[in-house]
């Protein structure tokens, strides 16, 4: 059944194509509308022998069209068989060749049809080959398949349509965009078709999105954003394993916010509903200020994020770094020059924007967040966000590195190391595994063993050499 949209209809379309104007049984070859007895007339349409009949031939006839059985001219025509197997294995045997030449990079014609790579290799084959032989050599064969444009038909046709281009991102270490492009495809093989992948190149990623590119048109008209970026030309994604990235990502953000900030405007002018959201999220104050205070603490963990990252970590050189960037920032924490200066650039780089400094709404009963009663902005901020990050972050480095000297101290027993361990380190060392280790005489027992079979070892080495 089909409907017809225009007459708003319905007609059967085996009816249609292969039933007879004198058939009785008309139904549905005219389109039907009569929807209050329409289920009655399917039911009737459906039992009636000139449906089914002309259901048959419909089905016949697709089933010839889609090649899935024989026609009845090639069902009772043995010759005509024959006819079309030949010309089926003459065709491949010539498409065998357009693909050997195809694929060896090799020209196909030449000054001459007759001394064309094609026709060679063609020749060859015939040589072995009876049916080929006799359509290359009879002079009254009048479709030889082998001309320029036959030639040209078969490649294109031949031409893999089965194909896709995969494009794989990353960043290298000059922080380019690098684009890897790969074919994948498929190819016949003997007798299989199998999935095959090549390498194309490597191109530079140049993203196409709008918010690319219109954060690159305002960078190249703002000279001074250019040079707080540091010569960079995009912003930076974070990286969820590796944290100085974000430290990188703040600084790059913080140094064009004017232009992130116009880029936005201009996609918000586009109808952008994503911009207009992220506009009103960054021109506030309170991301202002975090921006920047974020921004300057986590520049001062970059070399101990590098350092805990580095394939040659040392964890007690790292506890060292960590009791160095505790000290610096409890030195910032008692100096008040240092918020002072701190604090002042976040007005500065607000007032750009017509964005006044303010404290958030106070109310009695706060649960989501710690409600502190200040109304001055600087003073607010200073105890709410500056003193609660510094404090969280010296916290968690004490408890992540520092509280674990002890347990980091086992790096001593390694045999590179032992020249520092000392008497004070084993006994710091047996401290901190205390739980697991319940006899000090056996433990510094052992220790002696250990310290003596590596001497000798040493000693052997040190004769050796």
């Amino acid at each position: 059944m089909r409907y017809l949209v225009s007459k708003d209809a319905v007609y059967c379309v085996h009816c249609v194509l292969f039933g007879s104007a004198e058939s009785k049984e008309k139904s549905f070859i005219a389109p039907i509308s009569d929807w209050v007895n329409f289920s009655t007339y399917v039911k009737r349409h459906e039992l009636s022998s000139s449906h089914n009949h002309n259901k048959t031939f419909s089905e016949r006839f697709l089933g010839v069209a889609t090649g899935k059985q024989e026609s009845i001219l090639s069902s009772i025509s043995y010759s005509h068989k024959d006819y079309v197997a030949r010309n089926r294995h003459i065709l491949k045997k010539i498409i065998e060749v357009l693909l050997l030449c195809a694929k060896q990079n090799n020209a196909i014609r030449g000054h001459t049809e007759d001394k064309s790579n094609f026709m060679a290799i063609l020749q060859a084959f015939s040589q072995d080959d009876e049916v080929l032989y006799n359509h290359l050599n009879n002079p009254n064969v009048k479709y030889r398949y082998t001309s320029p444009d036959i030639q040209n038909e078969i490649l294109q046709i031949c031409a893999s349509q089965f194909f896709a281009i995969l494009a794989d991102e990353c960043t290298d270490k000059s922080t380019k965009e690098q684009l890897s492009i790969c074919l994948r495809y498929l190819c016949k093989e003997r007798d299989s078709i199998n999935i095959h992948e090549d390498f194309v190149c490597f191109v530079e990623a140049d993203s196409t999105k709008g918010e690319l590119l219109k954060f690159k048109e305002e960078l190249n008209s703002n000279e001074f954003a250019k040079g707080e970026m540091d010569k960079r030309t995009k912003l930076r994604t974070l990286c969820e394993t590796r944290w100085s990235s974000r430290a990188d990502a703040l600084h790059t953000f913080k140094s064009s916010f004017s232009v992130v900030v116009s880029s936005l405007e201009a996609l918000q002018a586009d109808g952008d509903e994503k911009a207009s959201a992220r506009l009103g999220a960054i021109l506030r104050f309170d991301f202002i200020i975090a921006l920047i205070i974020t921004d300057h603490i986590l520049s001062g963990t970059v070399a101990l994020s590098n350092h805990l990252q580095s394939v040659k970590c040392d964890l007690l050189e790292a506890v060292k770094e960590s009791k160095t960037v505790i000290q610096m920032f409890m030195n910032e924490r008692a100096n008040d020059n240092v918020w002072d200066t701190l604090y002042n650039t976040a007005p500065e780089m607000a007032a750009e924007f017509d964005i006044e400094p303010v404290v958030p709404r106070q109310v009695r009963r706060q649960q989501n967040r710690a409600n502190y009663q200040m109304v001055d902005p600087k003073q607010y901020w200073k105890v709410s966000l500056y003193f609660v990050f510094l404090d969280h972050l010296i916290g968690e480095l004490q408890s992540r590195l520092i509280d674990s000297e002890g347990r980091f101290l086992g790096e001593l027993l390694l045999p590179s190391r032992l020249q520092d361990l000392s008497d004070l380190t084993t006994t710091a060392i047996y401290d901190a595994f205390s739980a697991d280790l319940t006899d000090r005489q056996a433990y510094d027992q052992e220790i002696k063993r250990w310290r003596a079979s590596n001497n000798k070892i040493h000693g052997m080495i040190i004769i050796m050499s």
